[in-house]
């Protein structure tokens, strides 16, 4: 589930949270991925 791109902030953090704990609830893996990260990139 994409949820916004930098800069472009369309869904409040309160939402985001509760779709996250949604999906959680239903058995879903749940991952918040922080573009940037040189660890994860440069690999």
């Amino acid at each position: 589930m994409w949820i916004k791109a930098k800069g472009q902030h369309k869904v409040h953090r309160e939402d985001i949270n509760q779709l996250r704990i949604n999906s959680a609830l239903v058995d879903k893996i749940v991952c918040r991925w922080k573009g940037g990260d040189a660890f994860i990139f440069g690999r």
